[in-house]
């Protein structure tokens, strides 16, 4: 087979249940490869699950914190469980938000669906976002021990950034809902933003900045007016944050620099009302600034 075909199904030989419980079953199955080999899988049933990220009218977001006994420590995740048999998805998310947050949602948006673990489980989470919440309690499960725990969503997302939030589902819940919040305002205003940031090589200054302002809007057809306006901090403030911050005002929105001379790292944001190519806007900053690893970011 060579290494650009995708790989071919494997088929079940035998299987070999192992355990049956309450909340998973386990079973090994003797595959047949399709290069004519056979392994073996161990696979562990999960019942579908639903997640939800309760959010209310002032931005926050509802969490639970619990005692997860497997990793030995109390996590703060989205509330969540399993769908119960002949549940709709729909059903089982406003039962589960009303079990553990005491909340059920006026509207309910699918967000995504993904799978756990697929190297050894089949467990599907089905991930939505609960907004015009109302009280609306239900008993939790007898075995649950939880604590609601309202935040911003901004803050919650900063616990991500921080390692403090390492519950996988939470994380990508959060992230979804900041993805949805930021593209479900003002949908008829076409707008495009872009992050771009890295340690340059080259040596900038002023007159850096402006060439980077008129190369950079050229290579992507933007439009600007005005001379840029280029800041330098001149001793204000910290050393550390010593630098530039700049600003190229465009027909199409404008683009913003920031310089941290003695860390000789660079931030940039490109915010423009049409659309350009984030490939190419990336190309020609990594090229200019010498940028050996760049990271970016859409929002």
């Amino acid at each position: 087979m060579a290494p650009e075909d995708p790989p071919g199904p494997e088929r079940v030989l035998e299987t070999r249940r192992v355990y049956e419980g309450r909340v998973v079953n386990l079973r090994v199955d003797k595959v047949a490869l399709p290069d004519g080999r056979s392994a073996q899988r161990e696979v562990a049933e999960h019942a579908p699950v639903v997640v939800i990220v309760p959010l209310d009218k002032d931005g926050n977001v509802l969490l639970v914190r619990q005692y997860r006994l497997p990793v030995r420590q109390l996590l703060l995740e989205l509330p969540a469980g399993c769908i119960d048999p002949g549940e709709s998805v729909e059903e089982a998310a406003q039962r589960e938000l009303r079990e553990e947050t005491g909340q059920r949602a006026g509207r309910l948006e699918r967000l995504a669906a993904f799978y756990a673990s697929p190297g050894f489980c089949d467990e599907l989470m089905h991930l939505f976002l609960a907004t015009e919440l109302e009280p609306s309690p239900l008993a939790p499960d007898s075995d649950e021990s939880l604590e609601v725990v309202q935040m911003p969503l901004l803050e919650a997302l900063g616990l991500v950034e921080r390692g403090e939030i390492c519950d996988a589902k939470t994380i990508v819940g959060l992230w979804a809902a900041r993805t949805r919040a930021t593209i479900g305002i003002a949908k008829n205003i076409l707008r495009q933003r872009l992050l771009m940031e890295g340690y340059y090589t080259i040596e900038v200054d002023e007159a850096a900045i402006e060439r980077y302002f008129t190369g950079v809007a050229e290579h992507l057809d933007l439009r600007m007016y005005g001379k840029p306006i280029v800041f330098s901090t001149g001793g204000q403030g910290r050393e550390e944050n010593q630098g530039y911050d700049a600003f190229a005002p465009l027909i199409d929105s404008g683009i913003s620099v920031y310089v941290w001379v003695n860390k000789r790292f660079v931030s940039i944001v490109l915010y423009t009302c049409k659309s350009f190519s984030s490939e190419r806007a990336v190309a020609f900053t990594r090229d200019f600034f010498r940028i050996s690893e760049i990271v970016t970011q859409a929002f």
